[in-house]
Parts: C-alpha cells; structure tokens; sequence
C-alpha cells in the first residue's frame, strides 16, 4: 500500500512537471502604419490602467514592418517613449519581422496574422502542455488584468450550452477558447467554398495529407461551423495546438483567396485550419462588440449593473468588470465583460438639450481622412484633436421609441459601448500625449477637454449630414414654407436598395458579404448600423 502511495505521488509530480505552470504569451499583431499604431497606445494604455497581469503573463507585439519602412524608426521610437521605469512589466516585447501582407495580387492586409505568427512561433517555440497564447488584436480593451489561474466564463461551442467556468489547466485537450461571433456560419455558407479545389490549392504551398477527409463534416454537416467555429477574436489557445496550426494556416488562406477575396478571408481560414488540426472552440462568455448580438457578458450591463462610464472618470468601466455588488443592489450580479473588442461602426441617438435627435458615432476607419482634411497627420500629434464624447448624463437620454429610437436594453448598451470606448480611447492619447508632448499640458491636460472634437462619422452619414446642411439652409430660405424632407431616411433607403442589389450578385458569384447583418435593428441614419448598436460593416477584424 505504501509503495503504491508512493508510486501515486511520483506519477503526480512528473505529470505537474511534464505538463508545465500555466502560462500566457499574450500576443497582437500589428504593422507600422498610423492606424495602426494609434490603436496600439490606446490599447497599452487601457493594459496599463487595469493594473499588472498575472504571474505567468506576457505580452508581445508583432510588428511587421520593412527595416527601409519610413515609419519603423518612429514605431519603435514611441515604444522606447513609454518604456519608462514605472511602466515596466506593462510595455510589450517587440518581436520585429517584415511586412509579410505580400505585393501585387497577392497582397492582403490581414497576411500579417498567420504568416507573423508562424514566425513567433518558430522563435519562442511551445515551452508545456500548459503554454497558452491569447491572440488579440490593438482595437480591443481590456477591462480587467489577464490571470492565468483566472477561470473563464463560457457558454456554447464544445463548453454546452449551459454556462460554465474553466480554468486553463482544466480545458479539454484540443479545445480552444474564442469569441463567439454568429455571422460566421452566414458568410461560411455564402462563401461556399469548393473542398476539392481547397485542398488542391492548398497543398501547392504545404504538405496536406488527408485534407478532404479532415474538412468534409465542414461542408456536410450544415450545423457544425455554427456549433462549435463560429469564432473571430480573441482566442486562447495552447500553443502546441496553435503551432500546429501555423503549419498550413498560411497556405490555407492563400488557399481561401482564390475563391473569396473579402477582408474576413483570414477568418475563414482560421476556422478550416482549426478543423483540420484537429482544434475545437469553446465560446466566450467574457466579450461584448456589438450591443445588438446576443452575447452573454452583456448581463451586467443589462441589469444596470456597474458604474456609469459616461461620467468618464476613468474608472468606471473597471468597476464594470468586476463582480462587486453596488450598494443598492441587494445580490451578486454577474461579472461585466472582460474584454471590449471594438471592431465595429457604432452610433448611439439620444436627446439633445432643445429635443431634438443627436447622434455620437465611431467608426475608426474615417478617422485618417478627417484629420488629414484638417492638415493634422495623427491623432498622435501633439495638435491633434481627441473624439467627440456623449453627454454624462446620457444613459438619461434616450430617443424615444415612438420616434424611432431603440429599445431600453439597446440604447442602455449602445450608451455603455460608446461612453467606454470614448473615453477609452481619448485617455489613452491623453496619456500618450503627456509622455511625447509635456511642455504641451493643452494636448493631455484639463485644457484637452476643449479638443474633444473629433466626429469619427462613416463615410454615409457625412452624405447624410453634409445633404441635411444643404437643404436646411434651403428650407430656411424658403421661410419653411415647404415641408420637412426626410434626408437621411431617403438616403437610408437607397443604401438598403443598393446592399440588396450586391448581396443578390454576392450570391450568384458565390462571394459573401464583408459581415453579414445578424440581428441588427436599424433606426439610424447610418445604413446597416443602430443607434446603441453597432454596424454589420467592417473592413476586417482590425
């Protein structure tokens, strides 16, 4: 008995041994545009603010960028800039490579993922079983430190359909944690990929035995993309699967772009490169990025829970995060998300002091051309403006339903996503500001405040806008004889008659739209997107 006592103990110890602590090389990959590296001190700045990670956590940066790229200099020059003394521990490895999205026809703007990566991995090679890697992207905001001893909330894919906590060490063998994003299973099947033509491209840049095999309960099984690959950003994944993966993750998105040329390409590919190493998902219960999708960690802001991130003191979103029970609550409510992955257009409509309709949109990818208009180069600048924030008392402010305006639970997330990304965003440039720009306290100071200008509207509703200018001034010409012309709804409508004109070709080409709409209410003047939600519309997942 003794012996087998013993024997026991030994067995425990060298399974802890083999196995390893678990760890997590938190990594994003980036490139060295402006877009790009705005995003990424917002997101180093929000990492910072939440406090150090856990024992165990690290985080790196790809930045794949040309050694002869005239941005490179300044990048690494802006990451010495914050390396300072009382940030160490919160500043990222950086792990330089080329610019790896390719030339000519075969350049994608997402390349950088799966063929930066690889590279990484080469490097810094699986060290345990227990080695995870979480990939995010530099449009995210976390709202509380990464643990590793942390269990994770989960709801879907191979976790069932009843919610449930797992900790790393405790997740099944080829299970991998992501966000559960359900237009994936509308693009998959709108995409409609042919396998056999799939796997022969593919193997011209890899070996791929079995590769039909593999992949054919993707293309027969109607339900298996959405049961258990309905998945885009952030994963966490262990690093032995994720390197056996990054063996022909590239070759199957170049395989994917010979018949879908989209921008979520790269996404389709992780999904079919999963599947064929054998990686299953398990969804995320700790992410919001879209305030009309059904996602679980919306719970705590639905039950009014946390403080209000609108007041933008800066601490109201980690309170959010948390599961502590404000004093006027009587019970535990759920924990707030960890994680806001703002990858979408958003708006949200409320109440302006004369009651008329205001809106406060965002989306990113304006941003460039709105401030080179205005001769300024980055939102990095020391001139620079900072975003336009809603009103403090906006969760008080809704657009009536009766004239169009969403319901409570939309507007009250709309309200939640704005005011947290805002802010957000506009203290991370504050802080970043402070360190390249001190003599200029204008630029980062209280002063700032006066610069929170910036209207980040997409593209229609500066059409829409620039045309209720136009006619406004008409009317009032007219002494208001005529009656009021709904521009922006009219403008609304055509934009709806054109998407339905593209999808009925998308269809017919078998190329699926960008982001397929899923459950999105539309009340706003920006198509595809909701005031208090987000649009269906993105570039990619940048």
């Amino acid at each position: 008995f003794v012996l087998l006592v013993i024997l026991i103990g030994l067995y425990l110890v060298l399974s802890v041994f083999f196995a390893g602590a678990t760890e997590v090389d938190v990594v994003f990959v980036t490139d060295c545009s402006d877009y790009q590296e705005w995003l990424t001190q917002v997101f180093l700045s929000q990492w910072r603010r939440v406090g150090p990670p856990g024992a165990g956590a690290r985080l790196t940066r790809i930045l794949a960028c040309d050694s002869n790229d005239t941005h490179l200099d300044r990048v690494l020059g802006f990451s010495k800039l914050m390396a300072s003394e009382e940030l160490l521990g919160s500043t990222p490895e950086i792990f330089q490579l080329p610019e790896l999205n390719g030339k000519g026809t075969d350049r994608y703007l997402c390349n950088n993922r799966p063929r930066g990566i690889a590279r990484w991995l080469l490097a810094r090679p699986p060290r345990s079983a227990n080695h995870w890697i979480a990939l995010l992207d530099p449009d995210m905001l976390v709202l509380r430190p990464l643990d590793p001893f942390d269990s994770w909330r989960l709801v879907g894919g191979a976790a069932g359909d009843v919610a449930t906590q797992w900790h790393l060490a405790d997740v099944p063998a080829g299970v991998a944690l992501a966000h559960h994003f359900p237009f994936v299973p509308v693009l998959w099947k709108q995409v409609n990929l042919s396998l056999s033509q799939l796997c022969e491209d593919a193997r011209g840049h890899t070996d791929l035995p079995d590769c039909e095999a593999r992949l054919q309960d993707m293309f027969s099984d109607p339900d298996l993309v959405a049961a258990e690959y309905a998945v885009g950003v952030p994963h966490v994944i262990r690093a032995l699967d994720l390197a056996r993966m990054c063996q022909v993750w590239g070759a199957f998105t170049d395989a994917v772009r010979l018949q879908y040329r989209g921008w979520t390409a790269e996404m389709v590919s992780w999904i079919l490169t999963a599947r064929y190493a054998g990686v299953r998902f398990a969804y995320f219960a700790e992410v919001v990025s879209d305030p009309a999708a059904p996602e679980p960690a919306w719970a705590r802001i639905d039950q009014g829970g946390g403080d209000d991130p609108c007041l933008g003191n800066g601490e109201h979103d980690r309170s959010a995060a948390t599961s502590e029970v404000a004093e006027d609550y009587s019970h535990q409510q759920p924990a707030g998300p960890w994680l806001v992955h703002f990858c979408e257009i958003y708006n949200v409509s409320y109440t302006s002091d004369d009651g008329s309709r205001a809106v406060v949109h965002l989306d990113k990818r304006t941003v460039a051309k709105i401030i080179q208009a205005a001769n300024i180069s980055s939102l990095l600048d020391c001139e620079a403006p900072l975003f336009e924030v809603p009103p403090i008392d906006l969760v008080h402010r809704p657009w009536p339903q009766s004239r169009g305006g969403p319901d409570s639970q939309l507007f009250r997330r709309g309200a939640w996503m704005m005011c947290t990304t805002l802010h957000a965003i506009n203290t991370g440039l504050r802080d970043f500001r402070r360190r390249r720009c001190p003599d200029t306290p204008s630029s980062w100071g209280l002063e700032s405040r006066s610069r929170e200008t910036l209207r980040a509207l997409p593209k229609a509703a500066q059409v829409s806008e620039q045309l209720g200018q136009i006619f406004g001034l008409a009317r009032r010409s007219n002494k208001g004889e005529q009656a009021e012309t709904d521009w922006a709804g009219r403008l609304k409508e055509l934009r709806q008659r054109q998407e339905r004109r593209q999808q009925l070709d998308t269809l017919s080409n078998s190329t699926a739209p960008e982001r397929p709409a899923v459950g999105s209410i539309s009340h706003s003047s920006t198509p595809r997107s909701s005031p208090g939600s987000s649009s269906s519309k993105s570039n990619s997942e940048f």
